[in-house]
């Protein structure tokens, strides 16, 4: 009773920060800069991780191979007799081993190896080793090319509620990203899944705004799975109606230029246009400025200078 006290004192807890290692920039070919001052996507992401339906133990980061494999060993033999909570940690184990193989954190980098590990943790439910495998399936790193398996553990990894999955299934849907032919229901429907457990959780109208520009751009890559933050007009499109709706101006005149050329995948619709300006304005003239976008004339679509 001793050993496993001290075991689990030992392994317990909530994980580590992250690393200056922990970034796949390099193993992706994507190298993006992003200032700390600035919020990012992935905080949204880590902020539900653990409230999916199905949660993950993260146990503490393992020092050395050697040492790694004897505290996998000790774990298993735990739930073998049937420790539950050795059970659930043993995954992370399984996942954390990967990850610094994957990394060459503390070790020499195998993926290969990597992709063994991570094979484990997915196989006990591990929500990011699951996505951890449709980005390798994808990127044929550390195994064979495979999308259909890319796909099938992108899926598993979205339906058990994984925030990062859900996201990456729409955009695989809006863009094609697994090899598969676009379909726009199908994206809305994942995003609107992402953005109901978002949104929610975002109520400052700047961030929402910020969001919104990285959807648009795609500027920032994510600290653990190393790559690019999702592209897509449809979020960017959602996150702007959100920072809007929250009052930012930026927001109501972005979403006014778009309604008025076509952009973010809308349809030209000049009387939303116009509405979303008339909207950008008062706030203007309420914080005791001059307008400064102009309105539209919706019979010929040329804009006119007002006020």
């Amino acid at each position: 009773m001793n050993i496993l006290r001290s075991l689990f004192q030992t392994f317990q807890g909530e994980g580590s920060k992250p690393s200056n290692n922990d970034g796949l920039a390099d193993v992706f070919k994507k190298t993006v800069t992003q200032s700390e001052e600035l919020p990012r996507r992935e905080t949204l992401y880590t902020e539900t991780t653990t409230n999916s339906p199905k949660p993950f133990v993260q146990a503490k980061p393992l020092s050395s191979l050697g040492q790694a494999l004897l505290n996998i060993e000790q774990h298993e033999e735990m739930v073998a007799t049937g420790n539950r909570e050795a059970e659930h940690l043993l995954a992370d184990l399984y996942y954390k081993l990967g990850h610094q193989l994957f990394n060459g954190a503390g070790m020499k980098k195998d993926p290969v190896e990597a992709f063994q590990w991570f094979s484990k943790a997915a196989g006990r439910g591990h929500c990011p080793a699951q996505f951890r495998l449709a980005l390798m399936y994808r990127s044929e790193i550390g195994t064979r090319k495979s999308m259909l398996q890319a796909k099938n553990w992108l899926n598993e990894a979205a339906n058990n509620g994984f925030d990062v999955a859900i996201e990456y299934m729409g955009y695989a849907h809006e863009t094609g990203w697994l090899g598969t032919i676009p379909n726009r229901t199908e994206a809305q429907m994942w995003y609107a899944k992402y953005n109901a457990m978002k949104m929610p959780n975002c109520s400052n109208p700047n961030d929402a705004f910020i969001y919104a520009k990285q959807y648009e751009s795609s500027e920032v890559p994510h600290r653990e799975f190393g790559m690019m933050s999702v592209k897509s007009p449809l979020q960017a499109f959602q996150w702007y109606l959100h920072a809007a709706q929250l009052g930012h101006l930026k927001a109501m005149e972005r979403l006014g230029m778009a309604y008025e050329h076509g952009e973010l995948k809308l349809p030209i619709d000049i009387e939303k246009a116009q509405s979303w300006y008339k909207q950008y304005n008062h706030g203007l003239q309420q914080q005791h400025h001059r307008p400064v976008r102009p309105a539209i004339t919706i019979a010929s679509h040329s804009p006119t200078i007002t006020g």
